[in-house]
């Protein structure tokens, strides 16, 4: 594929507005003024083709690059710490739930992931791709993910790392109801149904458990901080899994929900010693 042949498609406002023209799509998420645009001008050789910026905020739609008229490079807006109103922060985060929704109402990403991008790349960056070799890791929404997915294709992954993980999605969304905003919770919806479809579906945990061997279940690996509302709900739902025999393993220390708490454990967990050496 030649990196050099790209060109810049169109940008989307809105739901109606998205590319969905059956090629791949490599998206760029992240928070505002991370370098998401400047990775793909670094990986283009293009200066500025995505527009950067010095203040947060600069990208504010979802835009499309084609790469040799076979794949997307997509830039979505930030999250976290742009100045803007919260206006544009609400329509921003709905674009985004729009994107990647994924399940009842939305475009099948748990499909694209497993059988289009990791196929996709497996020969240009020679992935590994045996599964004493590969482990999934999230935080927040994104290690429940990682745990619901590890959980789900046993045979793929050798370990699960989650941060701060709303283990018990229903119980999460129902006990912190007041705190979670109505766009979080239209994502939710989305993706998963109402509460009332959580239990025994692919959003609900403990259901996973129930179907998945412990023998052919990878390693979870749990992390929450002692000040993250999660940290009940984490060691209850700890709880109930090494109940039924699954090998897990349950960390707290001072940490919040937040990234400096996950980047922390993170670099603690990571920086010592591989991986490999720290799953029975």
């Amino acid at each position: 594929m030649d990196l050099h042949n790209a060109e810049f498609i169109r940008s989307s406002a809105s739901k109606k507005d998205f590319i969905r023209d059956g090629r791949p799509q490599i998206t760029m998420a992240g928070r505002s003024n991370v370098g998401k645009s400047s990775v793909i001008n670094r990986l283009l050789d293009r200066k500025n083709f995505a527009r950067v910026g010095n203040a947060p905020g600069k990208t504010s739609q979802v835009n499309y690059f084609l790469i040799d008229k076979k794949v997307y490079f997509v830039d979505l807006p930030g999250y976290g710490y742009a100045r803007v109103s919260h206006a544009e922060k609400a329509r921003w985060a709905r674009l985004m739930e729009d994107y990647f929704a994924d399940g009842q109402n939305g475009l099948k990403y748990e499909t694209y992931l497993f059988r289009e991008l990791i196929p996709f790349l497996q020969k240009p960056f020679s992935l590994n791709t045996s599964r004493e070799k590969n482990f999934i890791l999230g935080t927040s929404m994104g290690a429940f993910a990682a745990v619901r997915l590890g959980l789900t294709y046993p045979d793929r992954f050798k370990a699960v790392c989650s941060l701060s993980a709303p283990l018990d999605l229903k119980t999460a969304v129902e006990t912190l109801r007041d705190n979670i905003r109505d766009c979080r919770r239209r994502a939710f919806c989305s993706v998963y149904g109402s509460c009332e479809q959580f239990g025994g579906s692919s959003a609900d945990i403990l259901h996973l458990i129930e179907r998945t061997p412990p023998a052919t279940a990878p390693f979870l690996w749990l992390y929450v901080g002692r000040n993250d509302p999660l940290l009940q709900i984490n060691k209850q739902t700890a709880e109930k899994i090494r109940e039924k025999g699954f090998a897990l393993s349950l960390e707290t220390d001072d940490g919040a929900h937040d990234w400096a708490s996950w980047d922390r454990q993170g670099r603690k967990d990571f920086s010592t010693c591989t991986w490999e050496n720290n799953i029975p």
